[in-house]
């Protein structure tokens, strides 16, 4: 069996029950489309977008676990919508604190801080996180997907993460690319190498003479159209688009050499109701095409039509699978996910559509 980001198949479904929500459902995508009829936004869409981010703040601050985090959930549902389960996990969080980075809201200060408290405190020794948290009974090897994640994002906020840029270096394969999994010298458990990984590392790590392999093979990822076969554990290409076009946004020069491409095929998901796919693979496109600072046009509007349509009245968007387990047939993901994601979306897009000053 090939190695895959959530360890063993009885250690993911082991010791929990798979409970169906019956609760959960989609919103109808008529919901509020009227307000959209028009052929321009311009007119209505600002009014609508802070509607938008103001409940879902709102949806975020309810459900922010007490300890900081914000809930991961696993399921043997694609849909996420039934046999699901809580997985406490670090990743989705540094996700979450990300993306709401973006928003201005007095709200977002003290989320912020309670889930850099719970990240901080899931480090390991030699600044390294596991996928999952001290509180998941489960346990796993530590990665350089959350390392990467975490420690972008603790630096981000000026918090101070040990020295462990050699973990990643002494990480890479024959061809200079980050393997994900941080395992024991002599380990004969495999290992693996992930392009959305690669990325997030790149993200972290910069751009230097010992990441120039890994940022070619990213490029050359791009180059082939070989997305889809170059990543063990995450299920859009947005995904990648997204975390390829982030690393770039924060000093990754050597990936603007994706940039074109990755647009065209960003702007070529686009269906007749405007989204890239699902809510989640939307607000990944969004972002990606914003991180290569692509101005705001009908398709980018669109798109944020499609967001909009398909927030539910409690300020979420629906949970969608973000990464899977696909030897165990497990996916994860949560709303807080795709609502996070959903919300960068839209609050960069209303940015990136404001008049220059003096304009």
């Amino acid at each position: 069996m090939d190695g895959w980001r959530h360890g063993l198949v009885w250690a993911v479904l082991g010791g929990f029950a798979l409970i169906a929500d019956t609760s959960l459902g989609s919103p109808p995508d008529s919901e509020r489309a009227g307000a959209f009829a028009a052929d321009s936004v311009s007119a209505v869409l600002p009014l609508h977008l802070s509607t938008a981010v103001d409940k879902g703040v709102a949806f975020l601050t309810r459900s922010q676990l007490k300890h900081g985090e914000f809930r991961t959930h696993a399921s043997t549902d694609i849909t996420l919508r039934s046999m699901r389960y809580f997985d406490s996990s670090p990743f989705v969080t540094s996700f979450v604190v990300y993306s709401l980075s973006y928003i201005d809201d007095p709200r977002i200060e003290a989320m912020t801080a309670l889930a850099l408290r719970f990240l901080v405190g899931e480090m390991d020794r030699g600044g390294t996180w596991r996928y999952w948290t001290s509180l998941n009974d489960k346990r796993i090897d530590p990665d350089l997907d959350d390392t990467a994640c975490i420690s972008f994002l603790l630096v981000r906020h000026h918090v101070p993460v040990p020295a462990n840029s050699e973990v990643f270096y002494r990480n890479l394969d024959a061809r200079g690319r980050f393997r994900t999994w941080l395992r024991p010298t002599g380990s004969r458990t495999p290992n693996d190498v992930d392009c959305v990984v690669n990325a997030n590392v790149l993200l972290y790590l910069g751009s230097n003479s010992r990441t120039k392999a890994a940022c070619e093979y990213l490029n050359g990822v791009i180059r082939r159209g070989a997305e889809a076969t170059s990543t063990v554990y995450y299920l859009h290409d947005t995904a990648f688009y997204y975390a390829l076009s982030r690393a770039r946004a924060h000093g990754v020069a050597c990936l603007a050499a994706s940039r074109d491409t990755v647009v065209a095929r960003t702007r070529a998901l686009q269906r007749d109701d405007g989204s890239l796919g699902d809510e989640l693979a939307t607000a990944f496109g969004i972002c990606s095409m914003l991180n290569f600072d692509v101005s705001p046009d009908s398709v980018m509007d669109n798109s944020v039509r499609f967001l909009i349509r398909r927030q539910r009245p409690d300020g979420s968007w629906p949970a969608t699978a973000f990464y899977v387990a696909r030897d165990a047939g497990v996916w994860w993901g949560s709303e807080e996910m795709t609502t996070a994601l959903c919300l960068e979306a839209l609050a960069r897009y209303a940015r990136a559509s404001r008049p220059a000053a003096g304009g």
